[in-house]
């Protein structure tokens, strides 16, 4: 796993990866982010 913190806002209108893992963190779904488990 990876335990780096990176911050995600609600409002987020991109998808955002992991600076440690690269993975997708949260995608845009139009209104509020969808975060992804993880």
């Amino acid at each position: 796993g990876c335990y780096k913190i990176t911050t995600v806002f609600s409002h987020a209108q991109t998808v955002v990866l992991c600076v440690g893992c690269s993975t997708v963190l949260c995608q845009p779904t139009g209104g509020k982010a969808r975060l992804t488990e993880g």
